[in-house]
């Protein structure tokens, strides 16, 4: 992902779901999205963006490894907190917080 909207970030967590790792720049809510491991390769968004993201995009091809262990991390930060089963529980518990449970 390269400089997309804040509120346009469907592919990333298409990508997320796919268990694939992310190289992206720092927009909207990219970092807070990823899991805390895969935000090594999340850039700044400015002046310099597209070398940036061309390393950190380097870094994953040249680690296999790393590259299946962010795609299994991704894919199980999305079932928890975006899927609709997540976004439910995260209601419950913050319905359950207001009503004092």
């Amino acid at each position: 992902l390269n400089r997309t909207p804040p509120r346009t970030q469907s592919a990333l967590l298409e990508a997320m779901a796919a268990g694939l790792p992310v190289a992206a720049t720092d927009v909207g809510d990219v970092a807070y999205t990823l899991p805390p491991e895969a935000r090594a390769h999340v850039v700044p968004n400015g002046p310099g963006a597209e070398r940036d993201l061309g390393v950190a995009l380097a870094a994953l091809v040249a680690d296999p490894e790393r590259r299946a262990a962010l795609g299994a991390l991704s894919e199980e930060r999305v079932k928890a907190s975006f899927s609709l089963e997540g976004m439910v529980e995260a209601y419950r518990r913050v319905y359950d917080l207001g009503l004092g449970r």
